[in-house]
């Protein structure tokens, strides 16, 4: 058998692996994009909660080594696409004022600037086929959800962008269409926190989600959920859920138990 001979090799399928892959390719260049991880199946099961959070049905048991030589398991999926199959589905452009100098933070500026990177944030929406959603269009969309305490932070928000925030959430919140599915819910919820993260961006304020916030806001909404869907199919708690509950001082519904 004789050898193949490629111009460029890039490793990874993931977002910097397809997009690099890509450009190369358009250049005219022969390339080869090596994956370790196969395709991910298409039976619904990447779908589906149980299999992919709780049982980590898709996550790598390939054992990795820390600064100190001890044995870890990260939290890795290796598969065609790399995280561009798990990601939130959420993809905001940077601000203007991200790309100046933060002296409070001991940043230095970018090189560049939002508009140098706007051609290839247009060519990278359109080949992704993003759906760009006006920030004045919310009421088209299906709300379900009211999570006004996972965007507010006290110690990081002044007053002025806590009052803010909190009206447009309100805002939104009023022109919302009722889901009618557990499913449709929690999809509006992710919608809702992208568009939030958006609106931020455009006004020039830094919507903080700490993680534990953003926890209970999912726990929370997701007992909303078990009550007012009740013949949806469940999973029974955790250790970890009860103890994050117990933590954050959280009434477990006696149906989600």
């Amino acid at each position: 058998m004789s050898p193949v001979h490629y111009d460029a090799i890039v490793i990874g399928s993931g977002a910097g692996g397809s997009a690099t892959a890509y450009k190369l390719a358009l250049a005219g260049l022969r390339v080869v994009l090596l994956e370790k991880g196969a395709e991910l199946p298409k039976d619904g099961s990447t779908l589906d909660v149980a299999e992919v959070v709780h049982q980590g049905k898709f996550l790598s048991k390939e054992p990795w080594l820390d600064g100190s030589g001890r044995r870890i398991t990260p939290e890795e999926h290796f598969n065609v696409g790399g995280k561009t199959k798990w990601y939130g589905a959420a993809l905001l452009r940077f601000a203007e004022a991200e790309f100046l100098p933060d002296a409070e933070h001991g940043c230095l500026g970018w090189p560049i600037t939002a508009k140098d990177l706007s051609p290839s944030y247009e060519e990278a929406e359109r080949l992704l086929r993003v759906a760009k959603i006006d920030q004045d269009l919310p009421a088209a969309l299906v709300y379900d959800a009211k999570p006004e305490f996972v965007w507010v932070n006290s110690e990081t928000m002044t007053p002025e962008e806590i009052r803010l925030t909190v009206e447009e959430i309100e805002r939104r919140w009023r022109s919302r269409t009722p889901a009618k599915t557990a499913s449709d819910a929690n999809a509006s919820y992710r919608v809702a926190t992208s568009e939030i993260l958006l609106w931020g961006n455009q006004n020039g304020i830094e919507v903080d989600r700490t993680d534990e916030d953003f926890q209970e806001a999912s726990t929370r909404m997701f007992f909303r959920l078990r009550k007012e869907f009740p013949n949806e199919k469940w999973d029974v708690l955790n250790a970890a859920t009860r103890e994050f509950c117990k933590k954050r001082k959280i009434s477990i519904p006696k149906k989600a138990r």
